[in-house]
Parts: C-alpha cells; structure tokens; sequence
C-alpha cells in the first residue's frame, strides 16, 4: 500500500508539472474573419440619422457590402437589405420598428464559365443559367423562374482537365465525374457520375465527326424536392484517344449543383429576426415582425453569420458577415465601370482597409486620378496612410495608443516613448485585450509569434509577482509588481532598445490586478494586455518599391506613395497593386469594370473536408487478400511476471535496492520540434508508465 501511495503521488506531481507548462492563450487565432458594410454613425439615433443623410432608407447591397453575391463578368448582384424610415412602426432612438428591416433577394442569370472556350469562336460554349444570392451564400434555383427550391453551385468551371481511364475528377462534397472505358476507335467514352461512391447516371458520349468541337452531357435528375427532369450536371467532353499504351479523355467545362442538399423556402420559414418570408415567382422577402435594437457595445444578429455591429461610443453601427470555415477570401471594394475623373476607395467603401468601429478610425486611401480607358497614367494612382490614435481595449488605461493600417494591414509605429509617433517603423500589434487571466506560479500567457508573459513566483506575503517576458525562451525582460495598498493593481511596462535604432520603445503593458499566496497555489490576475510584435520591425524608407507604387515618401506620421509607370486593366485580369491590394477586371470587352480587394484567410486556409460514413462490409461479400489469423497462443498467467519490459525510453522497473518512487526521465526536445500541449495525453501516458513499474515491481 505504501508502494501505491508513492505511485500515486507521483502521478499527481506529474500532472502538476504538466499543468504549470500549459499555456493560457492572450490572442485570437485566426478563426474567423468579418467583412464589413458601410458605416452609418449619428450622435443619438435612426431620427437623426435619417435626416442628416437626408434619405427616408439605408440600403446595403453587392455595391457597399462585399459580403452579399455579385457577379463582376455581367455587373449582376441580386441581394439587398434595407433599413427604412417607415414601417408598422417607426425607427426611433436605437429601435428598428417592426417590418422596417427588409431583406430582398431576386433570381438573376449569368454566364456559364464555359461561354468563350479555349481555341473556339467567341460565344460558342453554353449560354446561361439562374442564381440567387442568398443571405450572402449563392444558390441555383431548381426551376429557373421559381426561388422557393434552391440548391448550392458544386463548380462552375472551364478548365481542361485530362482523365486516364480509371481516374476520378472530384468536383466537391462526395460528388465525382469517372472516365469508366475509351472503345478501341477513340470515337466514344463512358462517364459515370456518382455521390460517395454510389452511381447517380452514366453516359456513352459520342463524339462527332473530326474538325468539331466535342460534346456535352446533360444529366438529369427526377425528384429533385418533387421536380423531375432537373439539369444537376454539364460536362463538355473535347477530345477522345485511344493510345496503344494509355486511353484518355479531355473535358472542357464542367456545371454541377449539390441538388441531394437542395433546399425549400416557403412562408412559414423564419431567417433570424427576419421571421415574415414571402416568396412570389423568383423573389423571396422577409421582414422583421418584432422591434430589434442596437444596443451600445453589442453584435445583433440577423440570420445565421449575418449581423449588426453596434459601437460602443455614440450610435454607430455596419452590417458584418462572419466567415468561420477554415479558407481564403475575397474582401472586394466598390466596383466602377468605365471611370472617367478621379475615385477614391477608403473605410466607407472598402472593407479591406483598416478601420475602428468604437473610435471611428480610419487612416488609408487609395485614389485613381487620371485614368483613361482601360489605362492608369504615370502617377495616375495614389495611396496615403495616416497615424492615428485609439483606446486601449483595458479601460484602465487613460492614455491612448497609436495605430496605423499599411496596405490594408493594421500595424503599430516603432518609436521612443518621450518623442512623437512617426511611421519610418511600424511592427505587428500582438494583442490588445481586456480579457482577465489567471496565472498560477509557472504558468505562461501566450501572446502569439513566440511571446509569452510568465508568472515566474509570489512572495510569502501575497503583494508580490514576478514577472518574465519571453520571446522563443529567451528572456526580454522581467519585473517584480508590488501590488501592496495598491487597491488598482499595477502595471508591468516592458521597454526595449535598439528597434531599428530607437531606444526607449514600449513593448508590453501587463495590468496585474490582484495577487494571491495561499497554502497550495499562488496565482495572480492580469487584466488589460497589449504588446507589438518588436522583432519583426518594417522599416519604411524613401527609397522603398510595393508593388506598382515605385515613389515612396515617409512625411512624420503619414505615408504616401505613387506610380511611376502605367498600369493596364486588361479585361478578366487581376491586376497586382501591392503583395496585397489587387484590381479584378470583369471580362467585358465593352466596359471596363473593376474593383480593388484584398484576400484573407482563416485557419490554415485549407477548408476540411466532410467526414463520410464508412460503408459497413457485408458478411457474405469475400475480403480481397486477407491473410487468414492465426489461432492465438494461451496466455499463460506465469509468464506475466517473468516478462521483460519493452525498451521504449520508460523507466526502468523498480527492483528491491531502488526507490519505490523514481521521477520520469524527459528528454527536452529541439527548439523546432517543440509544440503546445494538446492535453492530458502525455499525462495519462506517463501514468499508465508508472502503474506498469508498480506491477511488475510487485510481481
């Protein structure tokens, strides 16, 4: 029993130690992402708003909110959502009245990708099919002119894609194109088109005479949500050969809707707060039926990833859509078509800049001031940027700090506290944060990019922590907070020297709130961190190139920077402004028509793919190349305690002359392969190490 109580405690000290190396996280990972509406700002409310605007409705559409559907090639978007003056009752104060937000979305037709195939004729290809934009997801009506059974777009698609015999084209969610046989004349191929394996249709596509351009396979599906005869798949197939060694296919084109997920709208639906839905032919509306209000400080959602984010200084508020799929998107600014003077694109009409909603920041620019056709002149395009100053997110902090965004990304400038801010050097904002944490003595808050804030020890009295800056394991720099009659906490500022040649540069500021020494633990509360990422400084000088901007200048706190060679808006291009801002050129070769946008991206950027159910084996169906198992050998109880360990870097078993108790042997692994601590595994692991020396000890 003595032997068990040692094992044990030994198993708790491990979790100790294993539970004083797990890091608190400070910083958000880049899970989600918001793409903003235009910013509407009064000092009281909707009264006011509407009459310093001078309008009786707000409207947000693809022209303002780049999170609704547009089609760029054909200028065609279909969503609006508006807040209007009027409704059963009025707007007033913070209130949207009953039935005066209204959501409207209308069927539309665009162009197949496959319109102007390659090395054809122009418009040779398919003509043209029906979408909908729904709450910023684009949707194929089953029926062309009816918006009341939809469906997801699975691919739309012109590339030319070769398939060997066997091979699969995999076109998303379990959906899969199959090139089953080429006959021996390379005039015909069999496809097959199936869902998680299962045959939906099969085709034999015949290909015409030579000098022609290929073939397309409609397949049609029967009730589809009670349709029949429904388009769920197009497949162009351009060529067929029969090789004395390989047989292949060649597809151009490729139309699939995901029509096994199709959808039903009808009026008894409800989207959020919108919970009046009318659905007439091609059209869907939905209104709100209840009083909704944009409470300071506040998200008030509307339907699913769709909502309103409220400040909390004065009465402003956007419309936001939230991506949380792990991806890489487009954050488009507004769209012009055949410009002619000068357009500016900032916070208001391009989300992708950086913006403060609480303190109404803005600080960048990008202006075209001399375009002709599809051609910007020399120095025809102009960026500026502008430090500017926000509130800390800890409201403890009076002071505020200063922020600037720099091609459309948020940086903070470098320089010495006692002097006044310039932008020759910017770094990274780690974190600003209110959020409370806390820390228990070894304990590290990670602040992202290597930097960690550690709670190294408190002293016997319960006044004092230190403090240790990290970054990569090596000390930045450490400080005893002294929190006695110190009813506020204290704050732990963190200053470096030598950041691209400036002294005296705050790096860290810690609000440790409260400390506590008791019989077991010692811990302390920090609330209010902010940090920038030091190590990593840009530093900005005349003679600097991004992109097309070739003629830099750094005035004080501001940056601007222009072109000094032409720049061409070729038709279906994207053109590249920086490494980040970039124009899309709609494929119009009547009108030149563009936007600019930046792309962002959540998680890893690499969206997860479902998890399909395995197929259960039948049990008459034979297992191909099986190896027939072996009777196993009794296990006989004596050999147990003869049976030597495996030699897998445990420790070894106890024998008499050694402690009951022996500490884990851990190896430190290199800097490279150091990773965070997913959870207990290791622990459990150990344990379960510990336990098989305490049998065998004794056996």
């Amino acid at each position: 029993m003595k032997q068990f109580k040692g094992f044990a405690v030994a198993v708790l000290m491990v979790l100790a130690i294993f539970a004083s190396m797990v890091p608190v996280s400070a910083v958000d990972d880049d899970d989600s992402l918001a793409i903003r509406g235009p910013v509407y700002s009064n000092d009281t409310g909707f009264e006011e708003l509407f009459t310093d605007l001078g309008v009786t409705e707000l409207v947000m559409d693809s022209s303002n909110f780049a999170g609704f559907y547009y089609d760029l090639d054909k200028d065609i978007e279909t969503e609006n959502l508006t807040i209007n003056q009027s409704g059963t009752t009025d707007c007033e104060d913070r209130t949207i009245g009953e039935k005066c937000l209204v959501y409207e979305t209308q069927i539309a037709s665009v162009d197949y990708e496959f319109t102007d195939p390659q090395g054809w004729d122009d418009d040779q290809g398919w003509d043209n099919y029906s979408v909908i934009g729904l709450f910023a997801e684009k949707y194929i009506p089953i029926k062309s002119d009816d918006a009341s059974k939809l469906s997801k777009l699975l691919i739309d698609d012109d590339t030319k894609t070769t398939l060997r015999i066997g091979d699969q084209l995999d076109i998303g969610n379990g959906y899969t194109i199959s090139a089953n046989q080429i006959d021996t004349e390379g005039n015909k191929v069999w496809l097959e088109f199936s869902k998680d394996g299962q045959a939906i249709d099969d085709e034999i596509i015949t290909m015409p005479e030579s000098g022609s351009n290929g073939a397309t396979w409609e397949c049609q599906v029967d009730d589809v949500l009670g349709e029949d005869n429904v388009v769920v798949l197009m497949v162009h197939v351009d060529s067929v050969f029969q090789g004395v060694e390989d047989s292949i296919c060649q597809i151009e084109g490729v139309w699939a809707m995901d029509y096994e997920n199709a959808m039903e709208v009808d009026s008894d639906d409800e989207f959020g707060v919108l919970d009046s839905v009318t659905v007439s032919g091609d059209t869907i509306t939905a209104e709100n039926k209840d009083d909704l209000t944009l409470d300071a400080d506040s998200t008030v959602d509307i339907y699913e990833d769709l909502s309103f984010e409220v400040s909390e200084n004065d009465f402003r508020f956007y419309l936001q859509k939230e991506y949380t799929e792990a991806g890489t998107y487009e954050i488009r600014g507004e769209v012009v078509e055949d410009l002619s003077g000068s357009k500016t694109w900032d916070n208001t009409n391009f989300a992708g800049f950086y913006y403060e909603l609480d303190d109404n920041v803005e600080t960048e620019e990008l202006t075209i001031d001399d375009i002709s056709g599809d051609t910007i002149a020399e120095k025809g395009i102009d960026y500026e940027t502008t430090i500017a100053s926000v509130d800390y997110k800890y409201s403890g902090w009076a002071e505020q700090y200063d922020v600037i965004g720099f091609l459309a990304e948020k940086y903070v400038p470098v320089y010495d506290k006692d002097e006044s801010a310039n932008a020759e050097n910017l770094a990274k904002l780690l974190t600003d944060t209110d959020d409370k944490f806390t820390v228990r003595i070894g304990d590290s808050i990670d602040l992202g990019n290597g930097y960690e804030l550690t709670a190294t020890q408190i002293d016997v009295d319960g006044n004092k922590v230190w403090l240790e800056y990290s970054k990569d394991g090596e000390l930045i720099d450490d400080e005893i907070v002294d929190l006695k009659d110190k009813s506020e906490g204290e704050d732990f500022t963190c200053e470096v020297d030598g950041i691209a040649g400036v002294d005296d540069v705050v790096v860290l500021v810690a609000h440790v709130d409260s400390v506590f020494q008791g019989t077991e633990d010692g811990v302390c509360q920090i609330e209010g961190i902010w940090a920038m990422d030091y190590d990593n400084v840009l530093e900005i000088s005349d003679d600097d190139e991004y992109g097309v901007f070739d003629d830099v200048t750094v005035s004080g706190s501001t940056i601007t920077m222009t072109n000094k060679d032409e720049i061409t808006l070729n038709a279906d291009s994207v053109e590249e402004i920086t490494d980040r801002i970039s124009f899309r050129v709609a494929n119009d070769n009547d009108n030149v028509r563009f936007y600019p946008f930046v792309e962002m991206t959540v998680g890893n950027g690499v969206p997860e793919e479902p998890v399909e159910d395995e197929e259960p084996v039948e049990d008459n169906e034979p297992v191909e190349n099986e190896e027939p198992v072996e009777d196993e050998e009794p296990v006989n109880e004596d050999d147990v305690s003869t049976e030597e360990p495996v030699d897998d870097g445990a420790q070894e078993p106890v024998t008499d002359d050694e402690p009951a108790v022996e500490e884990p042997v851990t190896e430190e692994p290199a800097d490279d392969e150091k990773k965070p601590i997913p959870g207990f595994e290791a622990v459990f692991a150990i344990g379960g190490l510990l336990a098989i020396a305490f049998l065998v000890r004794r056996s």
